[in-house]
């Protein structure tokens, strides 16, 4: 079906969720890059570079689906600050990824997240509570997708991170068959 593998990336400044799938466009592994606690900027990048260079050393040339910043937030819910680390944070790990996949932008595709929500038929309108519907989307539609709850009931940390990484990566594999939106 496809050429390469995909990974789809979800960037925040506390937590990387990535999802890696298999050239059938079948599930194949995730996780996340836990970076909350550390608070230099690039010691958060180093740990984020020795993730990505293990999946991506391992597998090849991969094509790779990272989730534009700023395209998911809600007007008012973030401060500038927040939304400028978003921005360092996320040009960083694309450099990485251009770094460590061959130099070349070819296979490396930024995905507007509420356009790959469109896409898949997930509700992300106001009042909504986004990340869980995307969850219960990327549980009922990904056998292979599991996830833990706390002690309260609430999804363990990196679930959400690794379901945007699914609507990424899985969005992004149909954009590769059809087209890319202008």
């Amino acid at each position: 079906m496809f050429d390469r593998k995909s990974l789809g990336l979800d960037i925040s400044t506390t937590h990387i969720g990535y999802v890696l799938f298999d050239r059938e466009g079948e599930f194949e592994l995730d996780g996340h890059i836990d970076i909350s606690k550390i608070k230099n900027f690039n010691e958060k990048i180093r740990k984020v570079e020795l993730v990505l260079e293990d999946i991506i050393l391992t597998e090849g040339t991969l094509n790779i689906f990272i989730e534009e910043y700023m395209k998911g937030f809600k007007k008012g819910k973030s401060s500038v600050q927040t939304m400028m680390k978003l921005a360092a944070m996320n040009v960083a790990v694309t450099y990485l990824c251009y770094s460590l996949n061959g130099m070349s932008d070819k296979y490396i595709h930024k995905l507007d997240v509420n356009s790959a929500r469109t896409e898949l038929g997930i509700d992300y309108g106001k009042n909504v509570d986004t990340k869980a519907e995307v969850l219960y989307y990327v549980s009922n539609n990904e056998p292979k997708f599991s996830y833990e709850n706390t002690i309260h009931g609430n999804p363990k940390v990196g679930t959400y991170d690794r379901a945007d990484s699914w609507v990424i990566g899985k969005v992004g594999m149909i954009y590769e068959g059809k087209g890319y939106p202008e």
